[in-house]
């Protein structure tokens, strides 16, 4: 099964990795207003985006994965579901945990890079998010393959009795 939108967001991903090494190879500078762009942010934005790139297409072609729109109707019920203790996949400690670690750490005035640095000081705000998201997006691709094995074999429970 394809997925055409996450191929399309995997080839932008991809895109914006060649223009950051094109931007690499003719040293063209990038200016916001009267700050300019470091040439070593396009080294962190190639890994980021080739990460995400990569990771899209790995996603696209693996058999009988749940597509974007399904992953994000199961974000409310993912959490549910963790939360009360249904879902074995994520506990309720981990998750409210992390949620609050990263919501804390987004909000703090106290940061690895500090906030005031033009255009890094939110890099770490970024990754962080970024990190946070794509993790909850695998987990609630695995609720939706959870819960539709937990409704295949009720069943044929029902269909049994």
């Amino acid at each position: 099964m394809t997925r055409p939108f996450t191929t399309i967001a995997a080839v932008l991903f991809a895109l914006a990795a060649l223009l950051h090494l094109y931007r690499l190879f003719t040293h063209f500078q990038v200016t916001f207003g009267s700050h300019t762009v470091p040439m070593w942010c396009s080294y962190v934005a190639i890994v980021v985006a080739a990460f995400l790139a990569w990771g899209l297409y790995r996603e696209t072609r693996r058999p009988g994965a749940p597509g974007p729109a399904a992953r994000v109707r199961a974000l409310p019920h993912l959490l549910r579901d963790a939360l009360v203790g249904r879902y074995p996949g994520v506990g309720p400690g981990k998750l409210a945990a992390l949620t609050l670690a990263v919501g804390v750490y987004l909000v703090s005035p106290v940061d690895a890079v500090p906030d005031f640095l033009p255009v890094v000081g939110w890099g770490d705000d970024t990754a962080l998010l970024v990190w946070f998201l794509v993790g909850l997006t695998r987990e609630s691709g695995r609720y939706v393959e959870w819960t539709a094995g937990r409704t295949a074999t009720n069943d044929s429970e029902v269909a049994r009795i």
